[in-house]
């Protein structure tokens, strides 16, 4: 015999989520994490920093492994101390994802990238 479990993330909140942190409102995400109408969904792109440590930016990839450390300051004008790393919300689980990256105590803050 073989028995299934399943387990369900509530769409708008994540048990124990540092969500203060993350700057943006991902309550407006459907949940393939597109933003818009039917006509017109698009993912959001987002980043943070972390400091320039390997093991952090280990820690950080083995989250998601779409994440990119990009050699740029970002919006959030870090500098050489640190790794700017960008993301995408276009994951059934974003939820989770930038929980579990809100959830680590070096980084402060997760913001929405805007591209001009």
């Amino acid at each position: 015999m073989i028995f299934y479990s399943c387990k369900t993330v509530e769409k708008s909140s994540v048990k124990n989520c540092h969500s203060e942190k993350i700057k943006f409102d991902i309550s407006k995400l459907d949940d393939k994490g597109l933003l818009g109408n039917e006509n017109g969904k698009v993912s959001v792109d987002y980043e943070f920093c972390i400091p320039n440590n390997q093991v952090y930016l280990a820690e950080v990839l083995a989250i998601d492994l779409t994440l990119k450390n990009v050699p740029s300051t970002g919006k959030s004008k870090y500098g050489a101390d640190s790794f700017l790393i960008m993301g995408n919300t276009f994951h059934s689980d974003f939820r989770l994802i930038l929980c579990k990256i809100a959830n680590l105590d070096y980084v402060k803050e997760i913001n929405q990238t805007h591209w001009e």
